[in-house]
């Protein structure tokens, strides 16, 4: 874990995005599973200002990547002279925790390889410190005209083309396909009845407080918020689009189970303007921006003699 906070270069650069390195390992697959190869002992693969730099076992696509090694430990010496907030460097720790079913196997692994909470809470400072470096010679950088992006949405209209959608709120009885069948049949004798009774009573949102088992939409009553055809299963996208907004829908199963659901806002196909566009086209190209000046730090971290150069 430590020597992949320290080292894997896709990490350290993406603290000039502006995210945590822990925060990227918990979303991405890749690196979880360097995390769990990067605990054991490791070869000499690099010396940079006269410091060794050990590399763990790791992903071929990391094996014996020098370049990789200099990145870091260049970015970790400029870096020095920044600062790391204590409750940032509190919630990396706490999502490398999350890497691990529970605190035993975070702690046993830990003592396993030899490394302490007290240096991983270090290794994760130095990645703040990394980002806070990255992100003050970049930010001047970044800067989108208003031309820049009425070009970009003139040029791509089919991505500012945005489909019907409906915003829904629903009662969920969880049946998935490994559920028992007798718990199935309890469920659907269960929906039947609620059907019936917000037919009369009108109370779905209240009966979802109380009863659904999604437990995302429970506490709003249900509410989905809005959403187009691709956010949902097709077999309850096909029963939400039957609706008008104050309809409900009649019981109706899905993969997940059990739904009720009923439409209160139908909203339909139309072209976003481009003031609506704006803010996702500033933050595409600002990240393009972004990207490009990453790869040029990279390549200037990527020599042993940046850090002398540099001074």
């Amino acid at each position: 874990m430590m020597r992949v906070l320290a080292r894997i270069s896709f990490l350290v650069l993406a603290c000039a995005a502006g995210i945590a390195c822990a925060e990227l390992l918990v979303r991405m697959p890749a690196a979880r599973g360097a995390v769990a190869k990067a605990f054991g002992g490791g070869e000499l693969i690099a010396i940079v200002n006269g410091a060794g730099i050990y590399q763990a076992p790791e992903p071929a696509e990391f094996d014996h990547d020098a370049t990789t090694a200099v990145v870091a430990e260049n970015l970790r010496r400029a870096a020095r002279g920044e600062t790391a907030d204590e409750a940032e460097i509190e919630r990396e720790l706490a999502l490398l925790r999350h890497q691990f079913p529970h605190e035993s196997a975070f702690a046993n692994a830990l003592e396993s390889s030899g490394l302490s909470l007290e240096l991983l809470r270090e290794r994760a400072s130095e990645h703040l410190r990394a980002r806070a470096w990255l992100e003050k010679r970049i930010a001047p950088q970044l800067e989108i005209s208003e031309a820049d992006a009425r070009q970009f949405y003139d040029e791509n209209p089919a991505q500012f083309d945005q489909p019907q959608r409906f915003r829904a709120s629903h009662l969920l009885l969880a049946a998935h396909a490994q559920t028992p069948p007798e718990a199935v049949d309890a469920k659907r004798r269960m929906i039947d009845l609620l059907a019936r009774r917000i037919a009369k009573e009108k109370n779905l949102a209240q009966l979802a407080m109380e009863i659904s088992e999604d437990e995302a939409t429970k506490p709003r009553g249900g509410d989905l918020g809005v959403f187009a055809e691709a956010r949902m299963l097709p077999e309850f996208f096909a029963e939400v689009a039957k609706l008008r907004p104050g309809q409900t829908s009649p019981q109706f199963q899905t993969p997940l189970g059990f739904h009720i659901v009923q439409v209160t806002g139908s909203f339909p196909q139309r072209q976003l303007s481009f003031v609506e566009a704006r803010p996702e086209i500033t933050t595409g190209l600002m990240n393009e921006q972004r990207a490009a000046a990453v790869a040029a730090l990279a390549e200037q971290l990527s020599t042993a003699e940046f850090i002398r150069a540099a001074r």
